[in-house]
């Protein structure tokens, strides 16, 4: 199944074929030339569970809102220190 960016539902999780993240700044005959990418996108609890499940502290977690549209998320910081063995 193919389909463009934005992905279809919240928490739809098969791979699908899109646009390499920044294609949008460039023009469009530069544009067709970039291969297309497969994504995947993940939810901010499989993010914050794999980075605990991988033995990391999460220290801090900061939402920033999107580019296009400042009432919406966007991306994320999140700040993590790994736990050492004892």
């Amino acid at each position: 199944m193919k389909f463009g960016q934005p992905t279809p539902g919240y928490f739809y999780s098969e791979v699908f074929e899109g646009e390499m993240a920044h294609a949008r700044f460039y023009d469009e005959e530069i544009r067709k030339q970039i291969p297309k990418c497969e994504y995947r996108k993940y939810t901010i609890s499989e993010i914050i569970n794999g980075i605990i499940n991988a033995g990391f502290i999460l220290e801090r977690f900061d939402e920033h809102p999107s580019w296009e549209d400042d009432k919406l998320p966007g991306e994320f910081t999140a700040i993590a220190r790994k736990v050492k063995d004892i």
